[in-house]
């Protein structure tokens, strides 16, 4: 995908990005197709098998804060009004780390942002968050078992208070 490559230019990403937010607007069968490529599956695929949701999931994982927003907005208009993908994202697992088990995306976004970084990122990741918290209590529970996240929002509002 050319939205998140960074040496592709910023008003290319920026279509690529505009492109998948109008298939995805209102379309319940598209959103499903994405989040369908981020979950695990049983069958064997070669090398050269790349999905969507791999392809979106490189995202997170590079440097590049253009590159995580993109891929932050993109996944948002994944759950945008729809409760059923909104739980089956809870399914993701992303391999992080050669030498430890995998993590749920949900765990992994709420790590990233806690990490602070560039305000972009953050942003991004934040809206994310909010699009797929929105009008799910599964998945509400699920970022509340997170055993950082409560105290890393108490901190947050503690600090706006100051």
């Amino acid at each position: 995908m050319s939205m998140i490559n960074e040496k592709q230019p910023f008003e290319l990403r920026c279509a690529v990005l505009y492109c998948f937010q109008c298939f995805l607007y209102k379309n319940d069968l598209g959103q499903a197709q994405i989040v369908e490529t981020l979950l695990p599956t049983t069958s064997e695929i070669t090398n050269f098998d790349v999905s969507a949701g791999q392809l979106l999931c490189s995202g997170f994982f590079s440097y590049d804060h253009l590159s995580n927003w993109f891929v932050a907005i993109a996944l948002s208009y994944s759950l945008l009004d729809n409760i059923t993908q909104k739980e089956q994202l809870l399914r993701v697992q992303l391999a992080t780390d050669q030498n430890s088990p995998p993590t749920s995306l949900l765990a992994y976004c709420s790590s990233l942002l806690q990490q602070g970084g560039h305000y972009q990122r953050r942003v991004s990741l934040l809206m994310l968050l909010s699009t797929w918290l929105a009008n799910s209590s599964i998945v509400v529970a699920n970022f509340v078992s997170i055993s950082t996240n409560v105290p890393y929002l108490t901190s947050q509002v503690g600090l706006i208070e100051s």
